[in-house]
Order: C-alpha cells, then structure tokens, then sequence
C-alpha cells in the first residue's frame, strides 16, 4: 500500500518512505505498466444500472451497452429495479448503492429526470449519467440524441409525402423525450403553416395499449385524419392494431410512424416507418462518460459534457412512397 500511495502521488506516505521507495524504483529500475495500472483501477468500478419495467426494449437494450462497456473496463454491472412513483424507495436505493461501495450509476427515463430535479446525488454524494433523457439535465451528464430534431425531421418527412392531417400520440408527462418529441413535431407543423388542431394531440403512456386507445380515439372522433405520429414504436403498434381492426388500409388510408426502432418495428405488418437511436450505443458512451466522471470529480473538475449519438429516420412501408419524378 506504501509503494501504491508513493507511485500514485497519494500524500499518505511520510518523506522517509517514500524517499526508501523511490530509491527502490530506481534500483529495479521499474517502469509503470500504464494499461496494466489502468485495468487493475477499473475492476474496482462498480455502476449500478437503473430500470423501471424490464419488459421494455427500451430496458434490454441499455443493460447490453453496459455490459459490453463493463467487459472492456473490467466493471461490475448491478441492476437496481425503481418504481418512479415511490420517490422514498428510489432514494433509499441510491443511498444503499452508495454505502455498498458502487462508484455510479446509469439512470434511464424517467429516474433520470426525477433524480436530476431531487438535489439527491450531491447530498448522497454518487457519481451519476443519465442514458437517453429527452433533453440536457441539470447537473447530469448524458449520452443522449437530439430528440426535438428527430420528431420534427420524422414530421416533415409526412408533410414532404403529402400529408397535412397529421395526429400524434404523445408520452408520459415524466419523460422528458415525450416532451422533446411533441414540440420537434408541432415545430415541423408550424413551419409548413399546418394548424394543429386539439382533437389531433392525444395523450399517451409509451405502451402498446396506451396507443391503441388512443388510436381508436383519433380515428373515432374525426374523419381528417391522415397520419398518426405515436412517440414510440410500441405506442404505434397500438395504433397499427387499432386501424386493422377498424378496416382502414395502411399505407392507404393512413400513414402511421414511431420512434426508436426497436426489433417490432420490422415484426408487424406494414413494416414501421420509425425514428432510429442507438440506446445500445448511448449506454455504452454513458459509462465511460461515467468513468470520466469518477475521475474528474476526484480531481475536483467539472462534469464531463452531454455526448449527442445520432439519429436517422428509418423509412418503411406504413407510409405511402415518394411520388417518382415525371
């Protein structure tokens, strides 16, 4: 421990000591193996990686960029199941992975938000990034894409096919990408000078069954729809079940969108015109915007910046294609 605290530079060892080890370095002549030093440092991080519902694929797919991410790093991976309506629970969590020797943790939507706002990681003191907020945190680092660019982009891609009845069914009012992508829509809306009327917005809750009600509502309660934007793919299943059922041709008829690409979007029929964001890769970016964080608040730096992952709008057949150029 004597030698680790002289080589590292720790103010723990006493002249006389260090000067005996310094002396022995010299006469070895001992040279830093730097990755080997590196390697043995990160088999003591341990992130403590967040989820509200595991049956999500939204869940899966964060929990393989952080293992991938812990095998090159030598981490270990704890996964901590949190109700976002038990705020109680969710900082006694936090609080039982700090004492418990975790060095951070990885926080999905929308713990993330709810821990951004609480002022809990100073008091608790624990190093934290958030993995796919909709919009930059207060106090949080992210790997996250630009959502408001994503749904507006998504948005003009129906107006630029024609379309100008155009519903959405947005998110919970908890995830700030329900927000993000609600406003990038109406922004697109706005900018083609479409007017949104209110019996085009309908709430939503990210769930297959959320969207299918809410389908039923949109397409019930006015004849002018043309497209249906819903804020994720499994919300736009819903609204694809929902249309089936009441007999209206896809593509045809209507056009329907989602956002994320998650492996349903190429299961149902039509395939799903959708929004693609690496969460994989976002996950994977956060830990080591995570160990970046471990390191510099130890040096007593400031948090490392937001890192933004591309995004790119997959185009399939649940909307109607380009017209060819005569």
């Amino acid at each position: 421990m004597t030698v680790s605290n002289v080589l590292n530079q720790r103010p723990k060892a006493g002249a006389e000591a260090r000067a005996a080890v310094l002396a022995a370095v010299k006469q070895l002549n001992y040279v830093p193996n730097r990755e080997a030093r590196r390697l043995a440092s990160a088999q003591t991080l341990r992130v403590g990686v967040f989820y509200t519902d595991a049956a999500t694929a939204f869940v899966g797919t964060v929990l393989v960029g952080a293992l991938n991410a812990s095998v090159s790093m030598g981490a270990e991976i704890v996964v901590e199941r949190a109700d976002p309506t038990d705020l109680e629970a969710l900082r006694a969590s936090l609080v039982r992975l700090r004492g418990s020797g975790t060095s951070g943790v990885l926080l999905p939507p929308p713990i993330a938000e709810i821990v951004a706002a609480s002022g809990w990681l100073k008091e608790i003191d624990l190093p934290a990034v958030a993995v796919s907020p909709g919009s930059a945190l207060p106090g949080l680092p992210s790997a996250r894409c630009d959502e408001r660019r994503a749904a507006y982009d998504i948005t003009r891609l129906l107006i630029a096919r024609g379309y100008r009845h155009i519903g959405i069914v947005g998110g919970p009012d908890s995830h700030s990408a329900a927000a993000m992508r609600m406003e990038g829509y109406r922004h697109a809306m706005a900018e083609a000078n479409i007017p949104v009327h209110p019996d085009m917005v309908e709430p939503g809750d990210f769930t297959f069954q959320g969207g299918a009600r809410a389908a039923e509502r949109l397409l019930r309660q006015s004849d002018r729809v043309e497209a249906i934007f819903a804020t994720n793919d499994a919300s736009a299943c819903g609204v694809l079940a929902t249309a089936h059922q009441l007999g209206i041709a896809i593509p045809d008829a209507l056009a329907v969108v989602g956002y994320d690409d998650t492996p349903v979007a190429q299961q149902v029929w039509p395939a799903l015109t959708t929004v693609r964001q690496d969460t994989t890769a976002m996950a994977k970016i956060a830990m080591t915007l995570l160990s970046e964080l471990i390191a510099t608040r130890s040096a007593g730096q400031e948090n490392p910046p937001d890192r933004l992952v591309p995004y790119e709008v997959i185009e399939r057949a649940s909307i109607r294609p380009a017209r060819p150029i005569p």
